[in-house]
């Protein structure tokens, strides 16, 4: 996973607000889910990821959307490592996205 979003540090900082899950149970985490980030049941704040390989974790995290182009990108931020040490911390160089674009096609 790669964390983004986190205003101090991952798992640290937050907005100063949480909102509840929106979770079924049955949430899956293939390559490219991008979801909230959370320290518990209700806590989802600023924390979102963006699923690189596949996260084999509990379903509970909300789903926000699926990357659907530039794994290029994604596997090159990948590749230049992490900052941390647990295997799934922020990028070891400083990412920015400048750009997100959504499409309601599939939108239920």
């Amino acid at each position: 996973m790669l964390p983004c979003g986190d205003l101090i540090r991952q798992e640290v900082g937050g907005p100063g607000y949480k909102f509840p899950d929106e979770v079924d149970g049955t949430e899956t985490y293939p390559r490219g889910t991008i979801a909230m980030g959370n320290q518990g049941p209700g806590t989802n704040g600023s924390e979102w990821f963006i699923v690189h390989s596949f996260a084999n974790i509990s379903p509970n995290y909300t789903v926000l959307g699926h990357q659907v182009s530039g794994f290029d990108a994604l596997d090159a931020i990948v590749a230049a490592g992490i900052a941390d040490t647990d295997g799934d911390g922020p990028p070891a160089q400083p990412v920015v996205i400048t750009d997100v674009r959504v499409d309601n096609r599939n939108h239920h």
